[in-house]
């Protein structure tokens, strides 16, 4: 009877172990002086980093349960110091963040301190750099960098369920959004996914959204050079839109209140 008892309490110990679920590390580098680190704390996280060429750095932190993280780079221009340089930061539970880079001289930083948020950025180009920062609960930022050198993108989330957007093409583009509250939305919801929030093909481009309050929804496209689009809202449920195609145009939309719609286009049509 002792001796069943004892192979039954084995077994139980054994199982638990084996449901205890670990993290996930894992690091692929090919060529010179890459450098990789990976710190994680909880259960279930997963990072992975695959860097190729020469140069790159990555540095992934997990702290919770169930994170994803992924950082992809490849620096085919030149050997050091043109370099990669991407790090990503997560905080809570089932958070998932993504990092692909080509070419030389990117750089990403990408944190979230919440649960289920989603950060993507894909740059194909150089000297381009992704800024993400959310703070909240299902939040989602997407940045796409192509075919360009010295690009900015800045996305700020704090609160939940708020969504952002922007592709860029070209030289020289800036763009910010700052989402403070819940279900702001950049590119989403009214326009739908295929519509990005901020949209800059051209060179010397200024976008800038600044959203607090709840279900705001904006957009701004830029074709063309040099020029500016800034919206700020305050409040619920307020649409703005902004459309610039040719160059130097400045447009500026302040909302504060609720149920608000502007728009504004702009061309260089008819001169």
């Amino acid at each position: 009877m002792k001796k069943n008892l004892f192979f039954a309490a084995a077994f139980l110990l054994v199982a638990g172990g084996a449901m205890a679920q670990g993290n996930t590390g894992t690091v692929t580098q090919t060529g010179n002086a890459n450098s990789s680190q990976i710190e994680q704390a909880g259960r279930g996280n997963v990072a992975t980093t695959k860097q190729s060429q020469n140069g790159n750095t990555a540095s992934q932190s997990q702290s919770g349960r169930e994170n994803s993280a992924s950082i992809t780079q490849s620096a085919n221009w030149d050997t050091p110091p043109n370099t990669n340089n991407h790090t990503q930061i997560q905080s809570g539970d089932n958070n998932t963040a993504s990092a692909i880079t080509y070419n030389s001289d990117n750089f990403g930083l990408q944190n979230q301190d919440g649960n289920d948020n989603s950060a993507r950025l894909v740059q194909a180009g150089g000297n381009n750099s992704v800024y993400m920062d959310q703070v909240g609960d299902n939040n989602t930022a997407f940045a796409e960098q192509q075919h360009g050198r010295n690009n900015l993108v800045d996305i700020d989330q704090t609160g939940n369920d708020n969504a952002a957007y922007v592709y860029q093409r070209g030289h020289r583009n800036t763009a910010t959004v700052d989402q403070m509250g819940d279900g702001n939305n950049v590119g989403t919801r009214a326009y739908g996914a295929e519509y990005l929030g901020v949209r800059q093909e051209g060179s010397d481009n200024s976008g800038t959204i600044s959203q607090d309050g709840y279900n705001n929804d904006a957009l701004v496209h830029q074709n063309g050079d040099f020029n500016a689009g800034m919206i700020s809202q305050d409040g619920e449920m307020n649409l703005a839109t902004i459309m610039q195609d040719g160059d130097r145009h400045r447009a500026t939309v302040t909302q504060s209140g609720n149920s608000n719609t502007a728009t504004v286009t702009q061309s260089n049509g008819g001169i």
